[in-house]
């Protein structure tokens, strides 16, 4: 039965159903806290277009006998809580009907992160963030829900928070980061020493950690960054050492996105990172 809070006339047309997926695909088109360049509510529908048109079967499988997608949770319009109440909600009816799979979801903005490690809390040690900020902020505009608290409010539920490839952040992000316990930052990631001692990982990937010469089309672009290769290195060591419980791919915005070799870019990410599973 669907969920009342799942939209299925958007989803993918994959041959196996929630119950035997090995992954899980959800989209939440929500930017409504955007402070910058909104457009990301686009994103899970422009990376499915663009999934279609890959090829997906280039690894000696086919990814169709593997992932199931779910749709889109229908948000709330302006209504920020309400829409993270029903992520919630629809994430943990995913769990009851297939508790073993893979949940991959396509933002939206990051503040999508918090309710997927508040609905998955008790599976996930700590939270694994590929990013350009930080998010540590307390407040943004005195909005304490938003993209740029987000890795704030997740600590405060008691998880730890490791970052890869920050590269610019706010005064009061550098001193949260230093003086809260349980938030480590890297600069690089080794296979077999990812410096990482929790095993069960939620893994959150925030597009503008790459270059914005790979992918501009984000909703806070800044300058340096990633190459496309680095991104695909870190998520396969991660993937290799770590026990993945969900992914989440956030801020890919198609508004400012001409091109859509960008979609593909974006795309390719989430069939990278499934086959990264599948090896």
């Amino acid at each position: 039965m669907q969920h009342k809070y799942l939209e299925g006339n958007l989803r993918l047309d994959t041959s196996i159903g929630l119950e035997d997926a090995k992954h899980l695909l959800l989209g939440v088109p929500f930017d409504g806290s955007s402070s910058f360049l909104p457009g990301s509510r686009f994103a899970p529908t422009r990376i499915r277009e663009a999934f279609l048109e890959s090829e997906h079967d280039q690894y000696g499988g086919d990814l169709w006998e593997v992932l199931c997608d779910a749709g889109n949770v229908s948000v709330a319009g302006g209504d920020v809580e309400e829409t993270l109440r029903r992520v919630r909600e629809v994430v943990s009816y995913l769990r009851s009907v297939n508790p073993e799979a893979l949940l991959h979801v396509l933002g939206g903005e990051h503040l999508i992160s918090l309710p997927l490690v508040e609905a998955l809390k008790d599976e996930v040690d700590a939270v694994v963030c590929l990013d350009a900020h930080l998010d540590l902020r307390d407040r943004l505009n005195g909005v304490r829900l938003s993209h740029a608290t987000v890795m704030r409010r997740i600590h405060e539920l008691g998880k730890r928070v490791f970052y890869f490839y920050p590269r610019t952040f706010a005064e009061e992000e550098k001193k949260a980061s230093e003086q809260l316990e349980g938030i480590e930052s890297f600069t690089d990631i080794i296979v077999g020493n990812t410096e990482i001692s929790s095993d069960n990982i939620y893994l959150s990937i925030d597009f503008d950690v790459l270059d914005p010469r790979v992918l501009p089309a984000v909703g806070n672009p800044h300058p340096g960054g990633i190459t496309y290769e680095k991104l695909i290195d870190t998520i396969a060591a991660l993937t290799e050492e770590k026990n993945v419980v969900a992914v989440d791919y956030t801020e890919y915005n198609p508004l400012a996105d001409p091109n859509p070799a960008w979609a593909a870019t974006c795309s390719q990410i989430l069939i990278d990172t499934i086959r990264a599973q599948e090896k």
